[in-house]
């Protein structure tokens, strides 16, 4: 859903000149660039600290990672780290320029320990940009959105690729893939429907759209929709709007909404001989107003997290100390 006070522009006129049927070019790199696959999997018995060190790192290199969960830089060097069991695997994927490689393993999470007889192995091989970009992105995603035609798929990919490098030094973990399943977007159907002269025709689009949950400050959930009415402004003749919601039997009630919506028997309906000025944003509820209790149980629900927050790291500041 679109948050209030959103200044995003989704006016007729800036989805329209957005649409384009060419693929995304990267300045830098090419789906069919070919760059070395690293695979370091730990074959001891015990868990171990992994530390990775790669020294010369070029400007132009790009480093994509997968299965890490610590990492530093600075100019020409990258360090990655990872808390390893046995027969677990992380990923390093080099595009340009390879860097020398340099393997570490400690029994202890602070790493000060170092253990040279932990076994790991490492394998390497050639691989295509695109075909690491998608086992990624199908790994960490899933099928979220099987929608896409494959042009528009790598468009994103690569595009993400293209901030992630800039952004991080050169370095693109798979976090970036996964934060793709919260983006919001905006789907186009583009298709023609002729008419001939006087004639009258009746135009049917179904889809199915999922809500936005919202458990901020409170115990049970709120849905949002969003409906973009704006574009039907660019009709030349507009009249009779009716615009019908019926909620499920575990969210029935409206609590929200841009326009004025009257109950009835099936849900809510919406009637007028013109085009509403706002696009429709309309929010159900199992209730027929959020109440104190779930709100006031909803922030204590977060200042407990916080406390246990708390005491865990001082537990463990302790310990260390």
């Amino acid at each position: 859903s679109i948050p209030k006070g959103n200044k995003v522009d989704l006016s007729f006129e800036t989805i329209t000149q957005s649409i384009t049927k060419e693929p995304y070019t990267s300045k830098k790199y090419a789906l069919e660039d070919k760059g070395i696959l690293y695979e370091i999997k730990l074959e001891g018995k015990e868990e171990a600290q992994l530390l990775v060190e790669m020294e010369g790192v070029r400007e132009e290199t790009a480093i994509l990672a997968s299965g890490w969960n610590s990492y530093s830089w600075d100019p020409g060097y990258i360090e990655l780290g990872a808390r390893l069991r046995t027969q677990d695997s992380v990923w390093i994927y080099v595009l340009g320029k390879e860097p020398q490689l340099t393997y570490k393993t400690f029994k202890d999470y602070e790493m000060q320990e170092l253990k040279e007889d932990i076994a790991y192995h490492v394998t390497t091989q050639p691989l295509e940009l695109k075909e690491w970009l998608f086992h990624t992105y199908q790994e960490v995603c899933g099928d979220s959105l099987k929608g896409l035609s494959e042009e528009q798929l790598y468009s994103i990919l690569l595009k993400l690729l293209d901030q992630c490098i800039e952004d991080n030094y050169g370095m693109m973990f798979e976090d970036a893939l996964a934060n793709m399943n919260y983006q919001k977007r905006l789907f186009t159907l583009i298709y023609d429907v002729p008419f001939g002269a006087g004639e009258q025709k009746v135009v049917e689009v179904n889809y199915l759209q999922n809500a936005t949950m919202d458990k901020i400050q409170k115990i049970k959930a709120t849905y949002t929709f969003d409906y973009l009415l704006n574009p039907a402004s660019k009709w030349a003749d507009f009249k009779n709007l009716t615009i019908e919601v019926r909620p499920n039997s575990h969210y029935p009630f409206m609590i929200e909404s841009t326009i004025p919506f009257e109950k009835t028997k099936e849900g809510y309906v919406f009637k007028s001989h013109t085009l509403p000025e706002e696009d429709l944003h309309f929010t159900l509820y199992e209730h027929d107003k959020i109440h104190w209790q779930y709100v006031i149980g909803g922030l204590i629900g977060c200042i407990s997290v916080l406390i246990l927050l708390v005491v865990l790291i001082k537990k463990k500041f302790n310990k260390a100390s």
